[in-house]
This record gives structure tokens, sequence and C-alpha cells, in this order.
């Protein structure tokens, strides 16, 4: 019996295994915060993580459409303002 390979998905997009593009962010939550963002992902279907996310990259998306891109060149490096 041939065994899948578990490392498939990284060589279909040609990443490299074990190597994430998004980079990790710790901070902090008021204490009735996270009940309110479980619920919401809950009914968006989302992990609490993955929802956390998809609202920041709207919000992100929603500011550029009003004050023009964020940092210029669209790396995420550089003022807001440039």
């Amino acid at each position: 019996e041939k065994r899948r390979n578990p490392w498939w998905i990284p060589s279909i997009f040609n990443a490299v295994a074990g190597v994430d593009c998004r980079k990790r962010l710790s901070f902090r939550l008021f204490r009735i915060a996270p009940n309110k963002i479980g619920i919401l992902a809950t009914k968006e279907h989302r992990s609490m993580t993955n929802y956390i996310e998809f609202v920041l990259l709207q919000h992100l998306e929603q500011v550029e459409k009003t004050a023009g891109p964020i940092g210029g060149d669209h790396s995420g490096t550089g003022s807001p303002n440039s």
C-alpha cells in the first residue's frame, strides 16, 4: 500500500516545507472580547484566529480604499502615510 506524503501541500504551491508566510503576533484582549469574537467566529464557521485575521484584512482593505495604499509598495513596511 502506497502512503500519501504528508508534505504534499507545500509542493503544490511551490513552497518550502515548514515555512510559514505569515508572521506570528501576540496581543492582549479585554476579558469580554474573546467571548464575543468566539461567538462571531462560530457564526462564520471560522476559528477565532482565522476570524481575527479575516476581520483585520477586511479593515485594511477598507482603509486603503479611503486613504490609499499603506506603505506604498504593498510590502507591509513603511509608515501609513508614505
